[in-house]
């Protein structure tokens, strides 16, 4: 595998396990009543055992689709999948942040 390619490929390992991150904490988050789920789609599973389960499946489908778009469309599916991470991660780390203000 090229250097391009490899980076890839392990932008979307990120992405997949901020999914998990993202599902656990939000889970968390939402038990202790210190959060709600925003996303309509997501709010009947929010307090069935499928909710991690439905969140990581979005992840991999995600994944899977911007892995078939970088076959045809390498720079922007790159740049897309930088994007999302980035912002995947400063929403993890915000979860985090109220999970530790909140003192547990």
């Amino acid at each position: 595998l090229n250097n391009r390619r490899r980076q890839f490929r392990c932008l979307l390992g990120t992405l997949i396990a901020l999914g998990a991150a993202d599902g656990v904490i939000s889970n968390f988050l939402i038990q202790q009543g210190y959060a709600s789920e925003m996303n309509p789609l997501l709010q009947a599973w929010v307090t069935k055992d499928a909710f991690l389960i439905i969140k990581l499946i979005g992840a991999f489908i995600a994944a899977c689709f911007l892995w078939r778009i970088y076959q045809r469309h390498s720079k922007l599916s790159f740049n897309v999948t930088l994007y999302s991470v980035s912002l995947y991660t400063l929403l993890v780390f915000w979860s985090l942040a109220i999970v530790f203000i909140n003192g547990k």
